[in-house]
Protein backbone atom coordinates (compact mmCIF):
# COMPACT_ATOMS: atom_id res chain seq x y z
CA UNK A 1 0.00 0.00 0.00
CA UNK A 2 0.64 3.25 -0.83
CA UNK A 3 0.46 4.45 2.94
CA UNK A 4 3.58 2.44 3.81
CA UNK A 5 5.97 4.68 2.52
CA UNK A 6 6.44 8.28 3.19
CA UNK A 7 4.57 10.80 0.37
CA UNK A 8 7.94 12.50 -0.43
CA UNK A 9 9.74 9.13 -1.19
CA UNK A 10 6.53 7.58 -3.44
CA UNK A 11 6.77 11.29 -4.71
CA UNK A 12 10.28 11.05 -5.72
CA UNK A 13 10.33 7.46 -6.86
CA UNK A 14 7.10 7.58 -9.22
CA UNK A 15 8.80 10.99 -10.96
CA UNK A 16 11.22 9.29 -12.08
CA UNK A 17 9.51 6.90 -14.36
CA UNK A 18 10.15 7.47 -17.61
CA UNK A 19 6.97 5.44 -19.46
CA UNK A 20 3.83 5.84 -19.48
CA UNK A 21 2.80 2.02 -19.68
CA UNK A 22 4.99 2.35 -15.87
CA UNK A 23 2.58 4.96 -14.60
CA UNK A 24 -0.26 2.96 -15.88
CA UNK A 25 0.40 -0.06 -14.00
CA UNK A 26 1.22 1.98 -10.82
CA UNK A 27 -2.21 3.42 -11.08
CA UNK A 28 -3.53 -0.18 -11.25
CA UNK A 29 -2.22 -1.77 -8.19
CA UNK A 30 -4.77 -0.47 -5.91
CA UNK A 31 -7.31 2.64 -5.35
CA UNK A 32 -4.59 4.16 -2.96
CA UNK A 33 -1.97 4.06 -5.63
CA UNK A 34 -4.07 5.58 -8.27
CA UNK A 35 -5.34 8.28 -6.25
CA UNK A 36 -1.65 9.25 -5.03
CA UNK A 37 -0.41 9.22 -9.20
CA UNK A 38 -3.90 11.07 -9.98
CA UNK A 39 -3.73 13.75 -7.11
CA UNK A 40 0.04 14.27 -7.33
CA UNK A 41 -0.04 14.64 -11.47
CA UNK A 42 2.34 12.21 -11.91
CA UNK A 43 1.81 11.80 -15.52
CA UNK A 44 1.30 15.28 -16.44
CA UNK A 45 4.69 15.76 -15.28
CA UNK A 46 5.86 12.97 -17.17
CA UNK A 47 4.58 14.57 -20.33
CA UNK A 48 6.03 18.21 -19.33
CA UNK A 49 9.40 16.45 -18.70
CA UNK A 50 9.11 14.80 -22.32
CA UNK A 51 7.35 17.66 -24.21
CA UNK A 52 8.40 21.50 -22.41
CA UNK A 53 5.99 22.87 -24.95
CA UNK A 54 3.28 21.49 -22.76
CA UNK A 55 4.28 23.89 -19.76
CA UNK A 56 1.87 27.02 -21.60
CA UNK A 57 -1.16 24.91 -21.17
CA UNK A 58 -2.73 25.81 -17.85
CA UNK A 59 -6.64 23.58 -18.53
CA UNK A 60 -7.46 20.63 -19.61
CA UNK A 61 -10.90 20.72 -20.34
CA UNK A 62 -13.71 18.61 -22.42
CA UNK A 63 -15.51 20.11 -25.23
CA UNK A 64 -18.68 19.96 -23.25
CA UNK A 65 -16.56 22.31 -20.35
CA UNK A 66 -15.42 24.98 -23.07
CA UNK A 67 -17.97 27.74 -22.75
CA UNK A 68 -17.16 27.39 -18.31
CA UNK A 69 -13.81 27.20 -18.90
CA UNK A 70 -13.62 29.99 -21.42
CA UNK A 71 -15.51 32.55 -19.22
CA UNK A 72 -13.22 31.69 -16.59
CA UNK A 73 -15.04 29.10 -14.32
CA UNK A 74 -11.89 27.04 -13.30
CA UNK A 75 -12.59 23.71 -14.79
CA UNK A 76 -9.80 21.31 -12.77
CA UNK A 77 -10.39 17.73 -12.72
CA UNK A 78 -7.66 15.71 -11.68
CA UNK A 79 -8.49 12.43 -12.63
CA UNK A 80 -9.43 13.76 -16.18
CA UNK A 81 -5.52 15.30 -16.11
CA UNK A 82 -4.34 12.27 -15.72
CA UNK A 83 -6.58 10.75 -18.44
CA UNK A 84 -5.15 13.18 -21.00
CA UNK A 85 -1.80 13.57 -20.37
CA UNK A 86 -1.81 9.74 -20.02
CA UNK A 87 -3.37 9.32 -23.85
CA UNK A 88 -0.36 12.47 -24.79
CA UNK A 89 2.20 10.17 -23.46
CA UNK A 90 0.87 7.39 -25.47
CA UNK A 91 0.42 9.59 -28.69
CA UNK A 92 4.13 10.52 -28.16
CA UNK A 93 5.30 7.08 -27.65
CA UNK A 94 3.36 6.08 -31.40
CA UNK A 95 5.29 5.27 -34.76
CA UNK A 96 4.10 7.88 -36.74
CA UNK A 97 4.83 8.17 -40.07
CA UNK A 98 2.92 10.89 -41.44
CA UNK A 99 3.54 14.35 -43.61
CA UNK A 100 1.59 16.84 -41.22
CA UNK A 101 2.16 19.76 -43.56
CA UNK A 102 -0.88 21.51 -44.45
CA UNK A 103 0.24 24.60 -45.85
CA UNK A 104 2.95 26.74 -46.77
CA UNK A 105 3.27 30.35 -44.45
CA UNK A 106 6.21 31.86 -46.33
CA UNK A 107 9.84 32.00 -46.91
CA UNK A 108 12.18 34.59 -45.94
CA UNK A 109 12.86 34.95 -49.83
CA UNK A 110 12.08 33.69 -53.06
CA UNK A 111 14.03 34.31 -56.09
CA UNK A 112 11.83 34.05 -58.48
CA UNK A 113 8.16 33.86 -58.53
CA UNK A 114 6.31 31.75 -58.75
CA UNK A 115 8.78 29.44 -60.73
CA UNK A 116 11.32 28.73 -57.66
CA UNK A 117 8.60 29.62 -54.69
CA UNK A 118 7.88 27.45 -51.53
CA UNK A 119 5.07 25.23 -52.59
CA UNK A 120 7.36 23.12 -54.98
CA UNK A 121 8.86 21.37 -51.71
CA UNK A 122 5.78 19.71 -50.96
CA UNK A 123 5.59 17.36 -53.73
CA UNK A 124 8.43 15.12 -54.17
CA UNK A 125 9.28 16.38 -57.48
CA UNK A 126 12.41 16.92 -59.06
CA UNK A 127 10.76 18.07 -62.62
CA UNK A 128 7.73 19.30 -63.99
CA UNK A 129 6.92 19.92 -67.87
CA UNK A 130 7.28 23.62 -67.24
CA UNK A 131 10.67 23.35 -65.71
CA UNK A 132 12.62 21.92 -62.23
CA UNK A 133 10.63 21.85 -58.94
CA UNK A 134 12.44 23.65 -56.01
CA UNK A 135 12.41 26.35 -53.80
CA UNK A 136 15.46 29.12 -54.21
CA UNK A 137 15.91 31.76 -52.18
CA UNK A 138 17.25 34.91 -53.26
CA UNK A 139 20.64 35.30 -53.40
CA UNK A 140 22.81 37.48 -50.90
CA UNK A 141 26.59 38.65 -50.72
CA UNK A 142 27.20 36.74 -47.31
CA UNK A 143 27.02 33.16 -46.61
CA UNK A 144 25.70 33.33 -42.46
CA UNK A 145 22.49 34.89 -43.89
CA UNK A 146 19.87 33.38 -42.14
CA UNK A 147 17.22 31.96 -44.66
CA UNK A 148 13.67 30.31 -43.21
CA UNK A 149 10.99 28.45 -44.33
CA UNK A 150 7.40 28.14 -42.12
CA UNK A 151 4.37 26.43 -42.49
CA UNK A 152 1.17 25.41 -41.05
CA UNK A 153 0.76 21.86 -39.28
CA UNK A 154 -2.74 19.98 -40.16
CA UNK A 155 -3.82 20.31 -36.41
CA UNK A 156 -3.03 22.93 -33.63
CA UNK A 157 -2.41 20.21 -31.79
CA UNK A 158 0.29 17.63 -33.47
CA UNK A 159 3.25 15.02 -32.56
CA UNK A 160 6.55 16.02 -34.28
CA UNK A 161 9.23 13.71 -34.10
CA UNK A 162 11.42 13.80 -37.66
CA UNK A 163 11.87 16.53 -39.97
CA UNK A 164 13.27 15.32 -44.12
CA UNK A 165 15.01 17.80 -45.98
CA UNK A 166 16.07 17.51 -49.52
CA UNK A 167 18.25 19.52 -51.27
CA UNK A 168 17.95 20.88 -54.66
CA UNK A 169 20.81 19.66 -57.38
CA UNK A 170 21.13 22.11 -60.24
CA UNK A 171 22.14 19.57 -62.98
CA UNK A 172 21.89 22.48 -65.76
CA UNK A 173 24.75 24.15 -64.67
CA UNK A 174 28.79 23.46 -65.05
CA UNK A 175 29.50 20.67 -62.39
CA UNK A 176 26.02 20.14 -60.54
CA UNK A 177 26.33 22.33 -57.68
CA UNK A 178 24.17 21.48 -54.65
CA UNK A 179 23.31 25.15 -53.21
CA UNK A 180 23.05 24.02 -49.35
CA UNK A 181 22.87 25.45 -45.72
CA UNK A 182 25.80 24.43 -43.24
CA UNK A 183 22.78 23.50 -40.57
CA UNK A 184 19.41 23.74 -39.92
CA UNK A 185 17.32 24.31 -36.49
CA UNK A 186 13.34 23.67 -36.25
CA UNK A 187 10.75 26.13 -34.58
CA UNK A 188 7.61 25.26 -33.03
CA UNK A 189 4.85 27.84 -31.84
CA UNK A 190 1.54 29.76 -31.96
CA UNK A 191 0.55 32.77 -32.80
CA UNK A 192 -0.12 35.49 -30.59
CA UNK A 193 -3.60 35.84 -30.65
CA UNK A 194 -6.46 33.55 -31.12
CA UNK A 195 -7.87 35.74 -34.15
CA UNK A 196 -4.25 35.51 -35.86
CA UNK A 197 -5.62 31.91 -36.22
CA UNK A 198 -7.36 32.71 -39.09
CA UNK A 199 -5.16 35.32 -40.91
CA UNK A 200 -4.19 35.04 -44.44
CA UNK A 201 -0.43 35.10 -44.13
CA UNK A 202 0.14 35.36 -47.50
CA UNK A 203 -0.12 38.94 -47.63
CA UNK A 204 1.54 39.56 -44.61
CA UNK A 205 5.43 41.30 -44.94
CA UNK A 206 8.38 39.08 -43.29
CA UNK A 207 8.42 41.93 -40.20
CA UNK A 208 4.22 41.24 -40.02
CA UNK A 209 4.99 37.63 -39.91
CA UNK A 210 7.47 38.08 -37.46
CA UNK A 211 5.66 39.75 -35.15
CA UNK A 212 2.32 37.34 -35.39
CA UNK A 213 3.96 34.33 -33.79
CA UNK A 214 5.38 33.25 -30.58
CA UNK A 215 7.99 30.34 -30.70
CA UNK A 216 7.78 27.74 -27.68
CA UNK A 217 10.48 25.16 -29.13
CA UNK A 218 13.72 25.33 -30.34
CA UNK A 219 15.72 22.52 -31.54
CA UNK A 220 19.20 21.93 -31.32
CA UNK A 221 21.31 22.98 -34.45
CA UNK A 222 22.16 20.03 -37.15
CA UNK A 223 24.16 20.03 -39.68
CA UNK A 224 23.40 19.18 -42.89
CA UNK A 225 25.74 17.77 -45.92
CA UNK A 226 26.38 19.32 -49.07
CA UNK A 227 24.56 16.67 -51.18
CA UNK A 228 20.84 16.16 -53.34
CA UNK A 229 19.55 13.52 -51.16
CA UNK A 230 17.16 13.36 -48.42
CA UNK A 231 18.14 13.96 -44.76
CA UNK A 232 16.49 12.86 -42.16
CA UNK A 233 16.93 15.00 -38.58
CA UNK A 234 15.11 13.24 -35.50
CA UNK A 235 14.39 15.41 -32.64
CA UNK A 236 15.86 14.28 -28.99
CA UNK A 237 12.12 13.85 -28.14
CA UNK A 238 8.96 13.30 -29.76
CA UNK A 239 7.47 16.87 -29.11
CA UNK A 240 3.94 18.41 -29.36
CA UNK A 241 3.35 21.08 -31.23
CA UNK A 242 0.95 23.80 -29.19
CA UNK A 243 -0.70 26.02 -32.15
CA UNK A 244 0.63 24.08 -35.52
CA UNK A 245 2.88 26.36 -36.69
CA UNK A 246 6.59 25.34 -37.49
CA UNK A 247 9.52 27.19 -38.72
CA UNK A 248 13.13 25.75 -40.44
CA UNK A 249 15.94 27.54 -40.44
CA UNK A 250 18.71 27.59 -42.64
CA UNK A 251 22.07 28.62 -40.72
CA UNK A 252 24.54 29.44 -43.34
CA UNK A 253 24.85 29.10 -47.36
CA UNK A 254 27.73 27.05 -48.84
CA UNK A 255 27.49 27.33 -52.53
CA UNK A 256 27.53 30.39 -55.21
CA UNK A 257 25.98 31.19 -58.30
CA UNK A 258 29.04 31.61 -60.64
CA UNK A 259 26.99 33.41 -63.06
CA UNK A 260 26.48 36.03 -60.29
CA UNK A 261 28.73 35.54 -57.60
CA UNK A 262 25.89 35.29 -54.56
CA UNK A 263 25.02 32.45 -52.40
CA UNK A 264 21.42 31.31 -52.99
CA UNK A 265 20.22 28.25 -51.07
CA UNK A 266 17.63 25.47 -53.20
CA UNK A 267 15.49 22.79 -51.19
CA UNK A 268 13.64 20.32 -53.22
CA UNK A 269 11.33 18.41 -50.53
CA UNK A 270 10.60 19.31 -47.37
CA UNK A 271 8.77 16.76 -44.93
CA UNK A 272 7.33 17.54 -41.19
CA UNK A 273 6.72 13.73 -39.50
CA UNK A 274 4.75 13.34 -36.80
CA UNK A 275 1.30 12.40 -35.76
CA UNK A 276 -1.52 15.08 -35.80
CA UNK A 277 -3.98 14.45 -32.87
CA UNK A 278 -6.94 16.71 -34.43
CA UNK A 279 -9.97 16.24 -34.29
CA UNK A 280 -9.66 14.53 -30.85
CA UNK A 281 -7.59 17.61 -29.19
CA UNK A 282 -7.40 21.35 -30.07
CA UNK A 283 -6.64 24.65 -27.94
CA UNK A 284 -8.58 27.54 -27.75
CA UNK A 285 -7.41 30.94 -25.92
CA UNK A 286 -9.45 32.23 -22.67
CA UNK A 287 -10.46 35.30 -21.83
CA UNK A 288 -8.05 35.46 -19.10
CA UNK A 289 -5.28 34.78 -21.34
CA UNK A 290 -4.98 31.17 -20.30
CA UNK A 291 -4.39 28.11 -22.94
CA UNK A 292 -6.96 25.55 -22.54
CA UNK A 293 -5.75 21.90 -24.34
CA UNK A 294 -9.51 20.82 -25.26
CA UNK A 295 -10.28 17.53 -25.75
CA UNK A 296 -13.02 15.06 -27.90
CA UNK A 297 -13.62 12.08 -25.70
CA UNK A 298 -15.18 9.83 -28.59
CA UNK A 299 -12.44 10.78 -30.55
CA UNK A 300 -9.67 10.22 -28.47
CA UNK A 301 -9.31 6.81 -28.64
CA UNK A 302 -9.80 6.25 -32.34
CA UNK A 303 -6.55 8.43 -32.72
CA UNK A 304 -4.86 6.52 -30.65
CA UNK A 305 -5.91 2.97 -31.56
CA UNK A 306 -6.52 3.29 -35.27
CA UNK A 307 -3.25 3.60 -37.42
CA UNK A 308 -2.81 6.81 -39.24
CA UNK A 309 -2.85 7.08 -43.55
CA UNK A 310 0.60 7.54 -44.00
CA UNK A 311 1.29 10.33 -46.81
CA UNK A 312 5.05 9.80 -47.35
CA UNK A 313 4.70 8.88 -50.52
CA UNK A 314 3.24 11.74 -53.09
CA UNK A 315 1.79 9.07 -55.47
Amino acid sequence: MVESYPNDVAYSVLTRLDDVADIIRVAAVSRSWRNFVINNGISKKLCLKKAPTLSIIDNVVDRDEVCYTLNGVDGRNPERDHTMYSYLLRAMSMDSPTNCIDCIIGASSTNIYPMQSLVNVMVARDKYIWGVSYWSSKGQRDPNILDYTQFRLQSKVCVVNEIQIRHSEAFWEPGTPVYSAKSVRFQMGHPKYIADFNVDYKNLSLQQLADHFVWTYTSPEFPMTQESCLQSFKLPEPTICIGGFFKIEFLGITQKKELDDLFYLCMGEIRILGRPLGPAFDIQICQTGDFSLIYWPENVRSILENPIKSSLDFT
